[in-house]
């Protein structure tokens, strides 16, 4: 809503400082830590891929069925309101076609695909590659794993991969094992640093130093156009650092609690989370 298109610029300094954008890269670690729990839940690649599939399908086919319907009424009553840069008016079979296959970011053999205006989807693209490779790693083996991770690695293309380790500091996380030599202490100050960490290296103007140092590296070509909502990848990476370190911190203190029976907080936690799109 901080767009000027929306509310006149009152509120562009949260497009500036590009809270969103940062967000996702705290999404993505999140979501290596609970893919990779579920993973070892799940014990098969069938399991693990029906119940990847039923949440990201659950998601976003009510998304694409909402972006059609309102991209026609809106377009229809104020098409000045829809910019080029904002909405990308594609067939419908072809909204569906790469929204369901989650294809619309993949840069392998076809060029990437804004749907709509519903430009966020771009996330849910990345997602779905994380979970692929992912999948092919740890529950294939042989030449078949091989073969399969080659053909993904073509297919998904450079920008998916490029935000790839962000996602899997998140794995890592949750495969970290508590040293009974670190004290409660440091497992405190893992947690509060991370943060403080991250809020100091944004003040102090890392975020376009790395951006800077990324469009020299790329030159002649525009990093935008090779990296698409990897652009930032540098950055992206650092944000992945800080916010893996503050949840290792706070896992290692959760590690510590000795466990305790289920209560109807934890029952009522479980139940809601059920029916969240990172649902276990």
């Amino acid at each position: 809503m901080a767009h000027i298109r929306f509310t006149r610029g009152d509120y562009y300094v949260l497009r500036e400082i590009n809270i969103a954008s940062d967000a996702v890269i705290v999404f993505f670690v999140l979501s290596g830590v609970v893919i990779a729990y579920t993973a070892k839940r799940d014990g098969t690649l069938e399991r693990f891929a029906f119940n990847r599939l039923t949440r990201l399908w659950s998601v976003v086919l009510a998304a694409l069925v909402l972006t059609v319907l309102f991209d026609a009424i809106g377009t229809a009553v104020r098409p000045d309101a829809y910019p080029a840069r904002f909405y990308n008016s594609v067939p419908v079979s072809e909204m569906f076609l790469r929204g369901l296959t989650f294809t619309n970011e993949w840069q392998g053999f076809w060029d990437r695909v804004r749907l709509g205006t519903n430009g966020p989807l771009w996330s849910l693209s990345y997602e779905a590659g994380f979970y692929m490779l992912f999948g092919v790693v740890v529950f294939l083996r042989g030449a078949l794993r091989w073969v399969l991770l080659a053909l993904l690695v073509l297919l998904v293309g450079l920008p998916i991969l490029a935000l790839l380790p962000a996602w899997l500091m998140g794995v890592l996380v949750w495969h970290s094992r508590r040293t009974e030599q670190a004290s409660r202490a440091t497992d405190v100050a893992r947690a509060i640093l991370g943060i403080v960490l991250l809020i100091g290296l944004k003040v102090a103007g890392l975020p376009q130093l790395l951006t800077d140092v990324t469009t020299q590296w790329l030159a002649p070509l525009n990093h935008h156009a090779v990296l698409g909502y990897s652009d930032e990848v540098l950055w992206n990476l650092v944000i992945a650092f800080c916010v893996a370190l503050h949840l290792a911190g706070v896992k290692n203190m959760a590690d510590r609690r000795a466990p305790r029976p289920e209560g109807i907080s934890v029952r009522s936690v479980r139940w809601i989370a059920g029916a969240s799109f990172l649902s276990m």
